[in-house]
C-alpha cells in the first residue's frame, strides 16, 4: 500500500492514478521504455496484416492470365490473410482498451 501525495489517503501499490483526486501516483520520467513497446508491436502487426494480403491481391491479378492456377491459390491465402487482419484487428483494439485502462501512456 502507498500513501497519495496530494491527499494523503492510502492506496493500492498497483494503482496509477488516486481514485480520490485523481493525482498520477507515479513519475512519468521513471517509467520503463516496456510500456511502449507493446502498442508499437500492435501496431506493426495491424499493418504487416494489412500489407501482407493486399500484396497477395495484386500479385494475383497480375497473375490471372499467365498462371491461372497460382493466382486462385494466392487468392484463396490473401482472403485467409484477410481473416487474420480482422483478428489481429479485433485483438488490437482489445489490447488498446487493455493499456489504456492500466494506465499506461502511448506516445
Amino acid at each position: 500500500m502507498k500513501k497519495c501525495p496530494k491527499c494523503g489517503r492510502v492506496v493500492d501499490d498497483e494503482m496509477v492514478i488516486c481514485p480520490f483526486c485523481a493525482e498520477l501516483l507515479y513519475d512519468p520520467k521513471t517509467q520503463t521504455k516496456t510500456e511502449f513497446v507493446n502498442i508499437h508491436l500492435v501496431r506493426w502487426l495491424l499493418l504487416l496484416s494489412l500489407v501482407i494480403p493486399l500484396v497477395g491481391f495484386i500479385m494475383a491479378v497480375s497473375l490471372k492470365k499467365k498462371y491461372p492456377l497460382i493466382s486462385k491459390i494466392i487468392v484463396k491465402f490473401a482472403t485467409f490473410g484477410i481473416a487474420i487482419l480482422g483478428m489481429l484487428f479485433i485483438l488490437g483494439i482489445i489490447c488498446y482498451i487493455a493499456l489504456t485502462l492500466s494506465g499506461v501512456t502511448f506516445l
